[in-house]
């Protein structure tokens, strides 16, 4: 894992997302073609995170959480030294918690069932 993703993915965890989705675009420009939609995708978890907790988020929200498990679904984990596997299936239970929710009170939503992203 290069420096800038492992930093992205430092402030992701430290629920940075604002800062954790300009690292991740970062990455995104130095990354071999093979690994740009995982990049994407770890781009739209951390947009879609900050556009819910600064912005109340909506359907913006769960759209970008949808299209960020769509592009986790062409990698097998690990990848880049993130456990994926973990990661989708954490995505996956915060975006069906999130709708059955109401998505307009972000207040509401307790921002310790955020997924971190965990290195293997």
């Amino acid at each position: 894992m290069d420096a800038t993703l492992s930093r992205a993915v430092e402030r992701f965890n430290q629920r940075e997302y604002f800062d954790a989705q300009e690292l991740f675009e970062q990455a995104w420009h130095a990354a071999d073609a093979e690994d740009k939609k995982l990049l994407e995708s770890l781009l739209q978890l951390a947009v879609a995170l900050h556009l819910f907790f600064n912005r109340g988020g909506g359907k913006g929200t769960t759209g970008l959480l949808q299209r960020c498990l769509l592009g986790l679904e062409d990698y097998t984990s690990p990848h880049l030294g993130i456990d994926l596997r973990t990661l989708a299936a954490e995505v996956s239970v915060y975006l069906e918690d999130l709708k059955a929710s109401d998505a307009r009170a972000p207040r509401l939503f307790e921002r310790w069932r955020v997924p971190k992203i965990k290195l293997v």
